[in-house]
């Protein structure tokens, strides 16, 4: 993942983690950070269209 397409950088997403984050390799934040915002991307995609087909049959 590109420094461009990053949502969150390693630094904020190790504080955000606390603990959890201690043992995790930089590799594996970016992943998890990548993970996370294709998960999200997918949720407010499927959202978002289950609120337009709600809007076009009469709801």
């Amino acid at each position: 993942m590109d420094k461009i397409n990053q949502v969150v950088s390693i630094t904020s997403a190790r504080k955000l983690l606390g603990k959890e984050a201690l043992s995790m390799s930089d590799d594996q934040i970016k992943d998890l950070i990548f993970t996370l915002t294709l998960v999200a991307k997918q949720y407010l995609r499927y959202n978002s269209s289950k609120k337009a087909l709600g809007k076009n049959d009469g709801k």
